[in-house]
């Protein structure tokens, strides 16, 4: 006796399809998993063991398209939507890899999880009587047409570390879904979430270390945890409030990758600053994660800030491009307290500006002092008083001959003075 499926019959041109499905422990008696590479791929055995793993996974979860199948079997169409399977057996057009990952797992299983698989089902899609050719045809159409997958799209779908914390945080947040670009790899006006991702990815490399002790569970599902997820909640609800204070071209502006990395950047240096301390909390769980949340909400709000003097320097996707980014950013909080003194002054705005870039294009992150203070950032709020307490001199200054200055932060100060001292 035959195998009986259970299927739904329709007609495609002068073929008879089935739509149905198979027990997995039926697979092996009815499809031929043999390679011919004349009618379908070479089965890529790699590819073989993933699909087995992702079964094993949790195997009542398992999740298949429909197998598609040609059939040159001899078979039979009850009325009751019952197809028997007589004799020979169906060949595969689209699905040949994880027909043999469940025959082998049959075959190789114990008990226990051999009786999980017999419960399990096949979707299977069957074409009666093609010919070689119009396999063939038919396998090139299915595998070929389809427009892969971006990665910025299919990175949203991986059951990576940082995917799942960022999807979490938009699933409890969604009054920030029109805030997300989620198809294109760059945006002004929305963040791309490839780019949230790889922040998160970032930051887990910073925190993870400072409590996972903390939590008995593997690393990669740390994202369960509520006191770890609300480490990164914070982050982002931080960080979107900040932004939804600043002008559009700003908003573009800190939604760059480069910029976010450039957050990372100075997260990092402060927690290695508080890291003894950080570490005397490691004791109490509660306070921990307090201080950590801390060193975030102060790391965003010194960095994320109106912008009085732009940005100039490069915009690569580099490691030394966010640490010269990650400079600026910390010079431009420095600019905060005289803001108002120079957002309307042309001159000034000139002279700023190449301060600015003689301190922050430096390709590196500035050297802290044991105060937490860094000598650059002491030259560079004297130079700045300096010009604010001078500002009536300075505004007699040539702009072009402003805009041709190339020097160091050692001395830009002394090319900007001597400009007075050549009109003289």
């Amino acid at each position: 006796m035959g195998v009986k499926l259970d299927v739904v019959p329709y007609k495609w041109n002068d073929h008879m399809c089935y739509i149905g499905k198979v027990r997995y422990k039926e697979l092996e008696s009815i499809v031929d998993i043999r390679s011919d590479i004349s009618m379908n791929r070479k089965i890529d055995e790699r590819r073989v063991d993933k699909i087995k793993q992702y079964i094993l996974n949790d195997i009542p979860a398992t999740f298949f398209p429909p197998t598609i199948l040609n059939s040159k079997a001899e078979i039979s169409y009850k009325d009751q939507n019952v197809l028997e399977v007589k004799r020979g057996c169906f060949t595969v057009i689209d699905g040949q890899h994880r027909i043999k990952a469940i025959i082998s797992l049959m075959n190789e299983s114990g008990s226990e999880q051999r009786d999980l698989l017999n419960r399990m089902e096949l979707p299977i899609f069957i074409v009666e009587g093609l010919e070689d050719y119009q396999h063939r045809d038919l396998f090139y159409m299915i595998n070929e047409t389809p427009k892969n997958v971006e990665s910025n799209v299919s990175e949203r779908f991986a059951p990576k570390l940082e995917n799942l914390l960022g999807l979490k945080f938009i699933s409890n947040n969604k009054m920030f879904l029109n805030s997300i670009e989620w198809n294109d790899k760059q945006s002004r006006e929305k963040i791309v979430y490839l780019h949230m991702t790889d922040c998160i990815r970032e930051l887990n490399l910073i925190i993870y270390p400072l409590i996972k002790d903390w939590f008995d569970c593997e690393r990669d599902l740390i994202y369960q945890e509520a006191e770890y997820y609300g480490i990164v909640e914070g982050y982002w609800l931080c960080y979107f409030e900040l932004i939804d204070t600043l002008g559009q071209e700003e908003q573009g502006f800190f939604r760059k990758k480069i910029t976010l990395r450039a957050l990372i950047e100075n997260l990092s240096i402060r927690i290695r600053e508080r890291q003894e301390e950080l570490q005397a909390k490691a004791e109490d769980k509660e306070i921990l994660i307090d201080q950590i949340k801390q060193v975030i909400t102060n790391s965003l709000n010194e960095m994320i800030n109106k912008m009085p003097i732009r940005y100039t320097g490069m915009e690569n996707v580099r490691k030394d491009v966010y640490k010269s980014l990650r400079n600026y950013l910390y010079f431009n909080s420095l600019l905060q307290a005289y803001t108002e003194q120079i957002i309307n002054n042309s001159i000034i705005q000139q002279i700023l500006e190449k301060i600015f870039e003689a301190f922050y294009d430096e390709r590196k992150l500035l050297t802290l002092s044991t105060t937490g203070h860094t000598t650059d950032g002491q030259i560079f709020e004297e130079y700045i008083t300096k010009i604010i307490s001078n500002k009536e001199e300075f505004l007699e200054y040539n702009v072009s001959a402003v805009k041709e200055i190339a020097a160091t932060k050692q001395t830009i100060m002394d090319e900007i003075l001597s400009l007075r001292r050549k009109e003289l």
